[in-house]
Parts: structure tokens; sequence; C-alpha cells
């Protein structure tokens, strides 16, 4: 019996020193995961830093606001990007990086794992965007109008050390409205009579237009220069040119873009000319000519009329043209062609099904020979 009880005894004991040593390598391993750290461990070397390039916004505006997903509060960086109105999302590059060169053992000597920048979708759980061991860079991400959240953590064997959260609002500035017209007209000398030299003058209005430009284009080997000129100067006349030959305009949105760099766009990509004449504003003659028209009219000089305007399902088209073989074109606001259409003979009307087409502003440009025409649609 004491036998028995001797090894009862023995067996508790060595179960006691199994579980003691057992708990010893528990915590041992525990303190050297959690002392897993970036070297060198400072504020500066730890942080996330994120920056921008290649973007198409024009504006940006920063803010931090502080939330709380059903745990501790943390704050979001939040970005507000402001593209133009004519595009839909934001282009742009990403980088997210920090500056930890190892992750040691209390910060010391001995590596302890490897380093990773990891970069999610989401402020909790989402899809991997990159990963790398300092900076993850992000080329031609493109965020939709509206709101995208990003999580990025910087770890040390696995576990997370640092964790900053971004917010990337994407909104379009105001759209520009534009009610125009633009005549050719001779230029006078100081004699009051003309001098062979064409301009152009826009009559009309115009709303959140300072970004939007006229620009004229002379004829091929023409020694006059092309021409930008704001909206907001077009009305008492711009550009002077004696050549002879066909002069185009163009209808240019420009600006800024954040970052550095600038963004071109012609928001119409089809040419209104006019063709000047050997004749044209000379003394003999003193002319003063249509050139084209941007705005919502039912019915002007040009023969042309379109109704209802704005049209909801159906619009209707009559014309007087001068050939019998014309040309029209429905095109978007980023000089989309949505629809090309025959007119057959020189007077006559047609219907057109816009019931597909987006809300929005569009244009009807006809071809008449060697005149062009629009006009402004407006879809409901």
């Amino acid at each position: 019996m004491n036998n028995l009880n001797n090894l009862k005894s023995k067996l508790q004991q060595m179960k006691g020193r199994y579980l003691y040593l057992a708990l010893i390598l528990l915590v041992t391993g525990g303190l050297q995961a959690q002392n897993c750290l970036p070297s060198p461990n400072s504020p500066t070397a730890r942080e996330i830093h994120f920056n921008y390039y290649n973007t198409n916004a024009i504006g940006l505006s920063t803010s931090t606001i502080i939330e709380s997903a059903g745990g501790p509060n943390y704050t979001v960086n939040v970005y507000t990007f402001t593209i133009p109105y004519f595009q839909n999302q934001l282009q742009t590059d990403l980088r997210f990086r920090n500056q930890v060169n190892t992750c040691s053992w209390n910060a010391g000597s001995s590596p302890c794992g490897s380093k990773a920048v990891t970069v999610y979708n989401s402020h909790s759980g989402g899809s991997l965007l990159g990963s790398q061991p300092n900076q993850v860079d992000i080329y031609g991400h493109n965020f939709p109008v509206g709101v995208r959240n990003i999580r990025v953590e910087a770890s040390c064997g696995g576990q997370v050390y640092q964790t900053r959260y971004y917010r990337f609002i994407v909104q379009k500035e105001a759209t520009a409205s534009v009610n125009l017209d633009v005549n050719a007209y001779c230029q006078k000398n100081k004699q009051g009579q003309n001098s062979g030299y064409i301009g152009f003058k826009a009559s009309g209005t115009h709303g959140n237009s300072s970004k939007l430009y006229f620009r004229v284009v002379p004829p091929n080997g023409s020694n006059c220069s092309s021409s930008d000129i704001a909206l907001t100067n077009s009305s008492s006349g711009f550009f002077s040119c004696s050549s002879n030959g066909t002069y185009t305009i163009q209808l240019l949105y420009k600006s800024t873009v954040i970052g550095g760099g600038y963004i071109t766009h012609v928001l119409n990509s089809n040419y209104y000319s006019y063709n000047k004449t050997f004749r044209s504003c000379m003394n003999l003659v003193s002319p003063i000519y249509q050139f084209y028209t941007l705005k919502t009219t039912d019915t002007d000089s040009s023969g042309i009329s379109i109704y209802p305007n704005p049209v909801v399902n159906q619009l209707e088209l009559a014309y007087t043209l001068k050939t019998d073989d014309a040309k029209a074109i429905i095109h978007d606001m980023n000089s989309n062609p949505i629809k090309k259409l025959s007119l057959d003979g020189q007077k006559g009307s047609l219907s057109i099904d816009v019931s597909d087409l987006k809300k929005g502003l569009y244009f009807l440009t006809i071809i008449d020979g060697d005149d062009t025409i629009v006009k402004k649609i407006v879809k409901k």
C-alpha cells in the first residue's frame, strides 16, 4: 500500500513539473511573439505615409474623422477629390510606405520575421490590393464617383503594429452650361472699311464656364497661329486672320490638375467650320456670317428645327437643306457618337427614337455640304 501511495505522489509531482514547464514555454513564446518589433522602432519609422501621383483630379481637400465599427475608436483620413464634370471616375497612382528597415526581437539585432505593408479595400476585412516589405504602389487605379475605403497595415512577423484608415470621396465639379451663338465677322480698318481680316464673336449665356475656351484653328498653310480664348472674353471679338480657307473652332476644357500637370479636353470632337473665300471681308462686301450655335433652341435661320426639347422618347426633326445627301450625328458631351442618321432630300422630316438615351446633354450635328449645323438636345 505504501509503495502504491509513493507511486501516486511521484506521478502527481511529475505532472505538476510538466504543467509548469508547458506554462513557461507558452508564456515565453507569447513574449517572444509580442517582442517581434520593427527596427528602428520610432514613430517616424513606423508611420505609414500616403501619396498620390498621375491623377486627373482638379481639386483636393483633406480632413479626419473618428469612427468606431463596434470596437475601439479609430481615425479615418478623408481625401475628397474633385474631377472634371464630364468624367466619371478618379484615375490615380497610389503609394503607401513606411521606413522600417528590419523586424527583430525587442527591436535589437536578432531578426524575428518578415516585415510587410499590406493594403485592403475595406476598413474591416476586404480584398487584398497589394503587399510589399516597405512600399506598395498601386498604378492606374480607378475610383468611381462616390466613397471608397482603404485600410493599410504594417506588420512584423505577421503581427500588426500600425494600422491606418483612409476614405476617398470622388465628386464632380459643377457642370458647365453653354448657350451661345458664334458668328464670323469682317474686321474694319481705321477708315471703317473692311480690312480683309476675319474675326469671331460669341453672344449668349454660359455658367460654370471659367475653364471653357474656344480654339480657332486657321486654314492649312496659313501664317496665323491657333488661338485659345476664354468664353468669358469671347463677346467682344476674338482672333484675327486674313488667310483664305476653312477656319475651325473647338470648344475646349482646360484646367490644372493637383500635383502638377494640365488637362486639355475637346468637349465636342466635331469641327465647326467657316470657309473664307478671296472676296470675303473685302471692301466690296460687308457680310456677317452665322458660324454655329451651342444652345437649346427649337428653330432658327439655319432651316433646322427639333422638338420637343427637352425630349423624353421621340425627337422630331424638320429640315430644309442645300444638299440632298446630308448626314446627321447625335453624340454625347464626351464626343462619343450615339446615333448616325441619313437625311433624304433637301426638305423633309424625321422621327428619332431617343428613349434609350440616358438623361443628360447631347448634340445633333448636321453636315450639309460645306455647312455644319449643331443643335443641343436635352434628354429628360
